[in-house]
């Protein structure tokens, strides 16, 4: 879940003789500047910003879930198991959630996230549409275990070293969710490798 970030410190005069250190961060769901132009940039201006792990843990968290409901979305239209469209539905369901208090928490923080999908995400979502019957539901529930168990791993990080307590407590309140995730999808996983 963690992506690539650029990053500049700039100094402003806000009155003379005084200045006032803000902190840039851009970032894009798995992107960077490109020919000059940002896509999907998200920006962080504030006097009291996170640290930049903490902030770039919530924009890769907004990142990755709108992934993960995407590709649950797809899931739910194209997954011959039911049990895989019982798992996109409560995917869709907790990550649209997900991304809800992201959004609110990163309005507190000033912290403006990506809107939509990276070139690179797309490019994934792309993969998996291409698929169908019994390879699209491996595949997806191969992909849905790798992002949780990288998901969990990144949460777990920031809820044990994250500076900003509400960051950080919403990290830790994600980590029963994303375990559930995995649960299902490995035994899923398992039934259809039993077949």
């Amino acid at each position: 879940m963690i992506h690539g970030m650029a990053f500049g410190i700039q100094y402003v005069m806000k009155a003379p003789y005084r200045f006032a250190a803000l902190l840039f961060i851009s970032t894009a769901c798995n992107s960077s500047f490109t020919g000059g132009k940002e896509s999907n940039t998200a920006g962080l201006i504030s006097q009291a910003i996170p640290t930049q792990d903490d902030a770039s843990f919530l924009v890769d968290a907004a990142c990755g879930q709108m992934l993960e409901v995407a590709l649950s979305k797809i899931a739910i239209q194209k997954a011959d198991n039911p049990r895989i469209r019982e798992l996109g539905e409560m995917l869709v369901k907790v990550h649209s959630q997900s991304i809800d208090d992201i959004r609110k928490l990163a309005a507190a923080k000033r912290l403006r996230l990506p809107a939509s999908l990276s070139p690179k995400q797309q490019e994934v979502m792309e993969a998996l549409m291409a698929k169908n019957g019994p390879d699209f539901d491996q595949s997806f529930i191969g992909w849905t275990m790798r992002d949780h168990k990288k998901d969990i791993r990144a949460f777990q990080v920031e809820s044990e070293k994250g500076r900003d307590s509400e960051i950080r407590d919403f990290a830790d309140g994600s980590l029963s969710f994303l375990d559930l995730s995995l649960d299902s999808a490995q035994n899923i996983q398992y039934d259809l490798s039993r077949k």
